[in-house]
């Protein structure tokens, strides 16, 4: 991936949603990114989504109404939350382990050149 630099020259705030919604597009894409760095962008977008949806309008208002069957709903969206993010620090862990173990047979590589 290359660096890229700049400045802003104007800014415009936007909602929650259209934060999560520009991220999701951007992973969505092939951005150039590694595997770690597209883990990490999964986990921020999955991250994004479920704060705009605790924030939407509607699930204030069925809130207010009836909060017992939302809670239920919540805790078992938290469970799935939780349970993904656990298989995204794996991948990460993954990625990291294979990164060192390619950096590991390359050092051997060049230490048998030199010997």
């Amino acid at each position: 991936m290359k660096t890229v630099t700049g400045k802003i020259t104007k800014s415009t705030p936007v909602t929650i949603a259209k934060a999560a919604s520009i991220l999701s597009k951007f992973v969505s894409t092939d951005n150039g990114a590694s595997q770690a760095l597209n883990a990490y962008l999964r986990r921020a977008t999955a991250a994004f989504d479920e704060l705009a949806r605790l924030h939407s309008k509607s699930d204030r208002r069925k809130h207010k109404r009836d909060s017992a069957p939302d809670q239920r709903v919540e805790a078992s969206q938290s469970a799935l939350v939780n349970d993904n993010e656990q298989r995204l620090k794996l991948e990460v862990k993954e990625e990291g382990n294979a990164a060192e173990e390619e950096t590991g047979r390359r050092r051997k590589t060049k230490k048998k050149r030199k010997g």
